[in-house]
């Protein structure tokens, strides 16, 4: 084999290695941190019945909370977001005017200027109806340029649908 021969065929060697590798990453990603000062919020709003599991329940609520708020004020983005929380949150939820007031529920008085990252997914049982994976705790960390904090989002299953039940300080 001469030289042009050899170098051809490591040429091509190379290549199907490096196909192969971007093609083939591993599916398992971190979960993505959401910058709310950059990123472009997506145009369309969710509705309950796309949100399928905890954690994109509560990412919904999150981008919707942050299209609701001054000076946008998208009424859409807040009944998306009032319509993932369940009956008791609502009424966490409630000023003193019978508002549903959603930074109220979420214990918080600006947005996270830095985004925000879900941590963790946590299922538990229902004690009360015994169902398995009934419950979800979704933790997620605000991020200020002052420093982080964490929520803990209590989500229960409801007629096949996962709904925001109370929001807590880890």
């Amino acid at each position: 084999m001469n030289k042009n021969t050899i170098i051809a065929i490591a040429a091509l060697v190379l290549l199907v290695v490096a196909g192969f590798l971007v093609f083939n990453q591993s599916s398992v990603q971190a979960p993505e941190t959401v910058d709310i000062g950059e990123a472009q919020l997506p145009e369309d709003t969710v509705t309950l019945e796309e949100a399928e599991v905890p954690q994109t329940v509560v990412e919904e609520f999150l981008t919707n909370l942050v299209k609701s708020a001054p000076p946008e004020s998208d009424e859409i983005a807040y009944e998306t977001a009032v319509s993932l929380l369940s009956q008791d949150a609502k009424t966490l939820a409630t000023d003193e005017e019978g508002d549903i007031v959603l930074p109220l529920l979420v214990g918080i008085q600006d947005l996270p200027d830095m985004g925000y990252q879900v941590i963790s997914v946590e299922y538990q049982d229902d004690l009360v109806t015994n169902e398995e994976d009934s419950l979800a705790l979704v933790t997620v960390e605000m991020r200020y340029s002052g420093g982080d904090i964490e929520r803990v989002f209590a989500l229960s299953l409801a007629d096949g649908q996962w709904l925001i039940d109370r929001v807590t300080q880890e």
